[in-house]
């Protein structure tokens, strides 16, 4: 695989001088991760990985990532090597499960034994991150057999004859894991253990924390943009406000509202703008099904209260024209006339470049009596036109949807929400 180097503030949301380069590989290469519009980077964590994959000083430290559930350690990884396609390995440590599973296996082909190489093989063959996640679950002697990859050293494999297998110069091992290695102080996360000293001394420790409420807001704006602002505001303040009484002791909440809690609440407010057609709040209904549903009852309580205090009387409004506009006016009274709702598809088109801004959008709501299309740039007022049952693929507006949506796949649209 060809190596390339990149200029650093063209490929990653970093600042840094024109003549700052990074070294990765050339497009096309294979195991490269899916790049995601929608995610941000929380600058100092950027800062930390970029260090960490350069090591200018030598240092052949493995990167331990610690945090909170869903604050964005693994996808933060995932999109860095994204931006310089770097291939990418990832596995969920367990108790069991160790070098020898990551190292590969001999299986029977057609009569005879093959190796196959696992993900640690792998990436010491070729070059990329290997990512172990929640590597706190794993046992201590498990752990110690991962000790000479962290460090990059040569790779033994009985296996294959015993032959030394040197790491590649793109070789890298991170981990993450929601303690810091010294077991779980809270009682939140079952089952992590204590890890060994001599395993943590091999890995640079990083403190992940959630993004910046701003940050957090832009997250929104790329993932749901046809989320308004208003609302956008509202609910990274309250996700804010749940985050403090979690850590607050004394509140004995069980259950915190991370940025992928925050992201499925934003969606789910989208696609159940309906029920507001059953008098329902979409706001609050979205909020049980996104989190309080899998709280006690009453962590379910203070986190609905935590919500009502920033939203107010909104959730209690089963209306919702003032905030969500024309969309949910048109959406709640989706009975009346166009029947029922039978499927609907979200479309985007970005621009090139990972700092590119904004999006053409391009949604679709199947009816049993009409296809209704909106379409328009973020961030703008949506056109909304309807097309009669009569006037559909075979007179079923679900066909004249799937008919519609692929031509827009085919012109470089991707999904970003479908129900």
């Amino acid at each position: 695989m060809k190596e390339v180097d990149y200029q650093l503030n063209q490929v990653l949301p970093i600042n840094a001088k024109n003549t700052a380069l990074i070294r990765g590989f050339a497009k096309g290469t294979p195991g490269v991760p899916t790049y995601n519009p929608g995610h941000v980077f929380d600058p100092i964590l950027l800062m930390e990985i970029v260090k960490w994959h350069m090591d200018m000083e030598g240092l052949r430290d493995a990167l331990f990532l610690t945090g909170a559930t869903g604050c964005g350690k693994t996808s933060s990884l995932r999109q860095f090597c994204a931006a310089l396609n770097l291939p990418y390995y990832e596995d969920t440590a367990d108790e069991i499960k160790g070098t020898d599973q990551w190292i590969g296996a001999n299986k029977i082909v057609k009569g005879e034994f093959q190796w196959f190489d696992g993900p640690l093989t792998s990436v010491y063959r070729h070059g990329g991150v290997f990512v172990i996640n929640e590597v706190d679950l794993m046992g201590p002697g498990m752990a110690t057999g991962l000790n000479n990859a962290l460090e990059r050293e040569p790779l033994y494999i009985p296996e294959l004859g015993g032959q030394p297998i040197t790491p590649h110069p793109m070789m890298r091992i991170a981990m993450t894991g929601n303690t810091a290695g010294a077991g779980d102080q809270t009682g939140l996360y079952l089952g992590t253990n204590r890890m060994n000293a001599a395993f943590m001394d091999r890995a640079m420790v990083v403190e992940v924390d959630y993004l910046k409420p701003e940050q957090e807001e832009k997250v929104l704006e790329l993932r749901v943009p046809s989320l308004p602002e208003e609302i956008r505001k509202k609910m990274v303040k309250v996700a804010a406000d749940i985050r403090r009484a979690f850590k607050d002791t004394s509140n004995s909440l069980e259950v915190g509202m991370s940025t992928r809690t925050l992201i499925r609440w934003a969606g789910l407010a989208i696609r159940y703008q309906g029920v507001t057609a059953l008098g329902h709040n979409p706001i609050a209904f979205a909020l049980k099904r996104a989190l309080t549903n899998r709280a006690l009852p009453e962590s379910a309580l203070a986190i609905e209260s935590i919500a009502y205090e920033t939203f107010g009387s909104d959730m209690d409004d089963p209306d919702m024209q003032h905030l969500f506009g024309r969309q949910s006016s048109s959406l709640g009274n989706q009975n009346a006339g166009n029947g029922e709702l039978i499927r609907e598809v979200y479309l985007r088109q970005r621009g090139s470049g990972i700092n590119a801004n904004g999006f053409k959008l391009w949604h679709g709501f199947a009816y049993e009596n009409a296809l209704v299309i909106e379409y328009g740039k973020q961030g703008n007022s949506l056109t909304r036109r309807s097309v009669p049952k009569a006037e559909c693929e075979n007179e079923q507006p679900d066909s004249e949807l799937t008919l519609r949506f692929e031509r827009k796949r085919a012109d470089g649209y991707e999904y970003y929400q479908t129900n």
